[in-house]
């Protein structure tokens, strides 16, 4: 049988990729743990405490949602390296509803196998961690979409974009997924983590808020590990 908690994490995830899905497949849009913004340029890791705030819009649905992502510690694994704890939060600013996922990454989120431990938190609810076996399973590679998810950004030069942090000169680059679905994104050495001032796919768009340092994770309780189908 599957728990109650266990049913409630699987839900609660299920509606984090509702959330930053758009019309063409999940698989497509981003590779490795789905559900992740869509984010075509480099990570570069930063220093723990380093954070992004991202005002995120949607043309379609006429929502908005406020959109931060973090390092928030850092822990070395015996015979594995070090990890880092990357958080996403989102707050719905009309109803003040906040989701988060916390995950212990050991590179960029968007690859396969990066991701060792995942925690979710919806509101008040308590958090909860995915069992190591859940992780496991999303972190593995379908074959026969590996090379179909695979972007190919397009260069389109340099531009201008205006932010409440100023005005960066940015590169411009375009991918077009398998799908069809083309994404946008300006780019700026100074913003860390993705680098990301601007982007827009579909008809959802991104745009830079603020970014800097002092972050702690919003999760302050210790999470419940939940339990595999099967598990006593």
């Amino acid at each position: 049988m599957f728990s109650h908690k266990f049913f409630t994490c699987v839900l609660l995830l299920v509606a984090f990729l509702l959330i930053f899905s758009q019309t063409e497949p999940l698989v497509a849009q981003v590779p490795g743990i789905l559900g992740l913004p869509k984010m075509s340029a480099e990570f570069k890791m930063p220093k723990v405490g380093t954070y992004v705030k991202y005002k995120s819009t949607n043309e379609k649905t006429k929502t908005e949602s406020i959109l931060k992502l973090s390092i928030v510690g850092q822990e070395k694994l015996e015979g594995e390296g070090e990890f880092f704890w990357y958080e996403i939060e989102q707050t719905e600013p009309k109803t003040g509803g906040v989701t988060i996922i916390k995950m212990l990454i050991s590179g960029d989120p968007k690859d396969q196998g990066t991701v060792k431990r995942m925690i979710f938190k919806s509101g008040k609810e308590p958090a909860n961690e995915l069992p190591q076996a859940f992780v496991n399973l999303m972190n593995q590679v379908p074959k026969d979409t590996t090379k179909a998810v695979e972007p190919k950004p397009k260069k389109l030069g340099t531009e201008k974009i205006e932010t409440k942090m100023g005005t960066f000169k940015c590169a411009h680059t375009q991918s077009v997924s398998p799908y069809n679905q083309v994404t946008d994104s300006w780019t700026h050495a100074e913003v860390p983590m993705f680098g990301i001032v601007k982007s827009t796919s579909g008809s959802n768009t991104l745009v830079l808020l603020e970014h800097g340092t002092g972050a702690v994770t919003a999760i302050k309780e210790k999470p419940k590990v939940l339990e595999m189908p099967g598990q006593k």
